[in-house]
């Protein structure tokens, strides 16, 4: 009988919690400020800020996206998610 290899997760690097620690507290700060329109305002700027570096330096960004293809489905997805958060946000 054989066995199935076991699957390894790579390990988070210290910048990925610290990113993630960071953009918690700036999806909470937004959310608090402005509701739910703040919620998705800072989750999608975070989200395109972080595509965009992936997508320019063909890098892993601290979100451990892993090519340029899967950043510019991220970037569009980002947008997406702010254009609703602004489009939510009442006029003042």
């Amino acid at each position: 009988m054989t066995t199935r290899p076991a699957f390894r997760r790579p390990p988070l690097s210290v910048l990925t919690w610290v990113m993630l620690a960071a953009s918690v507290v700036l999806i909470v700060l937004g959310t608090a400020k402005f509701g739910i329109s703040g919620l998705l305002v800072s989750a999608g700027a975070i989200g395109v800020l972080t595509a965009l570096y992936s997508l320019i330096t063909g890098r892993k960004s601290w979100a451990i996206i892993p090519s340029r293809t899967f950043a510019a489905g991220a970037l569009v997805a980002a947008v997406i998610v702010a254009t609703v958060g602004i489009s939510l946000s009442s006029a003042e």
